[in-house]
């Protein structure tokens, strides 16, 4: 499964349990391929996941299996899971492999961290 399809699956799946869901996508520019980011954006988790009802908040990376997180995403990576283990928030930061379906399904179904 490529990152593409697991983000749909992932997505479809969010979408059932009413979860809110902000992805961002690459777009063609007269330079080539970028991500529509401003300012400190590069790295950012691919999906932000909220569900009000359930005071939730993620923040995934979603990878392949074999797929390699670069610089600025372990950077955005250490930064969330900080202010997750020094606040009360109800932030949660993953990196989210096809592996980790059946820890994600619970996840998204129940609405708690795991």
């Amino acid at each position: 499964m490529n990152e593409a399809e697991f983000e749909q699956v992932i997505v479809d799946t969010a979408h059932v349990f009413g979860w809110k869901v902000v992805g961002h996508r690459p777009m063609r520019t007269k330079h080539g391929w970028a991500t529509g980011w401003k300012y400190d954006g590069t790295g950012w988790p691919d999906l932000t996941l909220i569900h009000a009802d359930r005071g939730i908040l993620i923040a995934a990376e979603l990878k392949t299996e074999t797929g390699r997180l670069s610089t600025e995403q372990i950077e955005w990576g250490q930064t969330l899971e900080t202010l997750e283990t020094n606040t009360d928030s109800r932030l949660r930061y993953y990196v989210w492999r096809p592996k980790n379906w059946d820890a994600i399904l619970a996840l998204l179904s129940a609405g708690t961290a795991t």
